[in-house]
């Protein structure tokens, strides 16, 4: 089930005003917006029917009735302490209070990207991660840290896999790829200069592409052949990518266990057998 109001939250800075009038009002008043008609919904929110319409259509869906269907449902499943709108980190807030909101940040984006993760879509990901001679990780500043705890999860149990730091050697291993191999682009924008020209390079060496973004039209995702989705609540301090690494990191463990537990018995020799001791 699509999940609304996240993808209507992360998906609406991309819309023209009069959308984003309707979905800013969604967002401020959910259980409201749930029992509105399609009129008073535009009233409400001082835009007009057919802007109402493209908004729904721009999530992906077939119209108002299946939208307000859809948040009927995800509302009444809503965990009661889940809030909708962000605790932002304000000038003055004492260390209790930074400590709080950061966590609960953090808790929030791992709990929004498990209700809109597909189960499906993951179990193909680690299917064609099996498949893979080579995996090739791809990231830059923030995601390249990611990019790199997947490369050392997947050595640990030998599976092939290649990553660089410097974006041109990235290149050249996209230029170099094969349908053989299995790239995976992380990118919480979607529009890392970067990563989309590594992307369209392997798009030309037809190498299948796993990107992990946001669930917003953007290049990567409109280059990538599979999909998974991490979300973020944060915004002020958007350059420190905070809740957006935690979620990122946290589709990472589930690939690689999804992945490591199709042969379990070989990822446990191989996990036992490069297991390094420490001096007590």
């Amino acid at each position: 089930m699509k999940n609304v109001l996240i993808l209507l939250r992360e998906n609406l800075p991309q819309m023209n005003t009069a959308e984003r009038a309707a979905g800013d009002y969604i967002l401020s008043h959910p259980h409201e917006a749930a029992s509105l008609s399609i009129h008073a919904l535009a009233d409400e929110s001082f835009t007009s029917v057919s802007a109402v319409v493209r908004m729904c259509k721009s999530l992906g869906f077939h119209g108002y009735k299946d939208f307000r269907k859809s948040l009927t449902v995800e509302l009444a499943l809503q965990d009661e302490h889940m809030v909708l709108s962000q605790d932002e980190i304000r000038k003055g807030d004492s260390t209790e209070e930074i400590i709080r909101k950061i966590t609960w940040q953090n808790l929030q984006s791992l709990q929004e990207t498990q209700r809109i993760m597909d189960p499906a879509v993951l179990h193909n990901c680690a299917e064609q991660m099996q498949k893979a001679d080579r995996v090739l990780l791809f990231g830059m500043g923030a995601s390249f840290v990611i990019a790199r705890d997947a490369y050392l999860k997947l050595l640990r149990i030998n599976k092939p896999c290649v990553i660089s730091e410097d974006w041109h050697l990235q290149l050249v291993t996209a230029r170099s790829s094969t349908p053989k191999d299995l790239a995976i682009i992380i990118s919480y924008s979607g529009h890392t200069t970067e990563m989309i020209t590594c992307a369209k390079a392997l798009r030309q060496n037809k190498t299948p592409i796993l990107a992990i973004t946001r669930p917003v039209k953007s290049e990567i995702s409109d280059l990538a052949d599979l999909k998974l989705y991490t979300t973020s609540s944060e915004s002020l301090f958007r350059s420190a990518a905070m809740a957006s690494r935690i979620s990122s990191l946290n589709i990472i463990d589930i690939l690689y266990t999804a992945y490591a537990n199709m042969d379990y018995d070989h990822s446990l020799r191989q996990l036992r057998k490069t297991h390094i001791e420490k001096n007590s």
